[in-house]
């Protein structure tokens, strides 16, 4: 929801994975970043210059993380 906060954001994302989502994107268009969510112990932050992978999730998907903002 646009009026969460970026806690409760993260325990959707938490609780989504607890759920067997195998992969959570969380977009700060504020900060130009991205939040991967691959398990409790594997969050990565990606910026604007950074490519995002899918990996095994969605194979062959990549894309660049400015794109998001432009």
């Amino acid at each position: 929801m646009p009026h969460d906060t970026f806690t409760q954001v993260e325990e959707k994302a938490l609780f989504w994975l607890d759920s067997g989502t195998k992969m959570v994107l969380v977009v700060d268009p504020g900060t130009r970043t991205v939040h991967v969510y691959h398990d409790k112990g594997n969050i990565v932050v990606l910026h604007d210059g950074d490519s995002l992978d899918a990996g095994d999730v969605l194979t062959g998907w990549t894309m660049t993380i400015g794109d998001l903002f432009d």
